[in-house]
């Protein structure tokens, strides 16, 4: 997967009818990491994109792949009485992903035609996210970056 090659689309609509899949990133990670810290400090664990987008800086594929969190491990999450844009974190699950106590599946197939997700069967914690140590420090923490 991943090459225009594989993708199939509906004749009439152009509508993608290939299953994607969907592995989580250090963005999404580094994301969450905003998104969580921002939580922390306002005591709200609801939002919507538009009021975390800016923390995503000028990264818009983050912007438009955050969403995708929700598959994996149940930190994100997307309240019942929301619709399109709103999500929930859940900020135990977050901390313990960020410990590397929580196992989340290292990628999800969608299928557009079904709706169906298919989780891995394969387990990662925080550290084994590929690229991930591009934001940590020696000891494992985040990096403080001053702007």
């Amino acid at each position: 997967m991943g090459s225009d090659v594989e993708r199939v689309t509906c004749a009439c609509c152009g509508r993608v009818l290939s299953k994607r899949k969907v592995s989580i990133t250090k963005d999404m990670v580094f994301g969450l990491r905003q998104v969580y810290k921002h939580c922390k400090e306002t005591g709200d664990y609801r939002f919507r994109r538009r009021d975390v987008k800016a923390l995503f800086g000028a990264n818009e594929t983050l912007t438009a792949t955050f969403g995708n969190l929700i598959y994996f491990g149940g930190i994100l999450f997307k309240p019942d009485d929301k619709k399109r844009g709103y999500w929930g974190i859940n900020m135990q699950r977050a901390e313990l992903f960020f410990a590397n106590q929580l196992l989340v599946p290292e990628y999800v197939i969608k299928d557009p035609v079904t709706n169906v997700i298919e989780y891995s069967t394969s387990r990662v914690v925080m550290s084994n996210v590929k690229g991930i140590y591009d934001f940590l420090d020696a000891n494992g923490d985040f990096k403080v970056e001053y702007v």
